[in-house]
């Protein structure tokens, strides 16, 4: 198992493509506090409208896509050099192959989350001089949006491992990691509908009064249908990194690490048991 952590990890550190999606998302936050910066420059008013360290997991749903291109092409390159079977070969057992894979690929999609937290931090810190939440509130959606992260990984290895073909596997596991964020969006946007639209007024430019009375959505999400959405959102692990990103978290947060332990702990399984039955000849 050692020496399959340090083959995996000697190859990370030489792989181009992920050293790119880590100088991908340094500039990606470097540009966002940066933007910041310029529209507080530029308007004015409080610095803390501009800049909260809630922008430092501002790409924590990003992730899942980067992650599943860089997991999808990891893996696949493997199979396609033929490295998987090589490994096989010289006595490694699925199991230590698959768990030092997952290694792999957990530590690479946290070191892209990380590059860009730390760089929004820093350059956050140096530009607008100030720290704007307490330090204690900030560690803790630190350390849930890690295990969401981990989540990810743990999701996309098993799709990456189970096709064999590189091509395949890539396309596979990142329309996987679109779908899902298409289903954050789409949930999020359903439980934000309001119940009721509140009657109003408008007076136009003319002095002519225009008004709406009071009537029920008809886009309110209720029922079976919203009880459903309520469980997705907290399962999900793009659902839960878009409450981060939305500062949404539930009434209760320790909900989110939980559930995304629960889909660590459920994928890992089911990857491991299907790669030992897996056919690779």
């Amino acid at each position: 198992m050692s020496k399959l952590l340090r083959a995996n990890f000697t190859r990370l550190w030489k792989n181009k493509l992920f050293w790119g999606c880590m100088i991908f998302m340094f500039l990606d936050a470097f540009q966002t506090v940066l933007m910041q910066y310029l529209s507080f420059k530029q308007y004015g008013g409080e610095m803390e409208n501009y800049f909260s360290e809630r922008f430092a997991f501002g790409q924590t749903v990003a992730v899942s896509i980067i992650s599943a291109i860089f997991i999808g092409l990891f893996i696949g390159t493997e199979y396609s050099n033929g490295t998987m079977r090589n490994k096989l070969v010289i006595g490694h057992s699925r199991g230590a192959i698959y768990f030092a894979n997952l290694a792999v690929c957990i530590a690479a999609a946290l070191l892209i989350h990380i590059v860009y937290v730390a760089t929004t931090l820093v350059v956050g810190l140096i530009i607008f001089g100030n720290f704007f939440t307490q330090v204690s509130a900030f560690l803790g959606t630190l350390a849930v949006s890690l295990i969401i992260v981990t989540a990810f990984a743990a999701m996309f290895l098993p799709i990456s491992t189970l096709i064999t073909s590189k091509s395949a596997g890539v396309t596979t596991v990142i329309m996987t990691s679109l779908i899902l964020m298409i289903l954050a969006m789409m949930i999020n946007g359903g439980l934000s509908e309001p119940d009721i639209y509140e009657a109003y007024t408008i007076i136009d430019a003319n002095g002519e009064e225009y008004s709406e009375p009071e009537m029920k959505n008809p886009y309110y999400v209720s029922g079976l249908q919203r009880k459903i959405y309520e469980a997705l959102y907290d399962i999900v692990p793009t659902c839960q990194a878009a409450r981060i990103q939305l500062d949404d978290m539930p009434e209760n947060p320790a909900v989110v690490p939980l559930w995304s332990s629960a889909v660590i702990v459920v994928t890992t399984a089911a990857g491991a048991v299907l790669f030992r039955r897996k056919d690779l000849k």
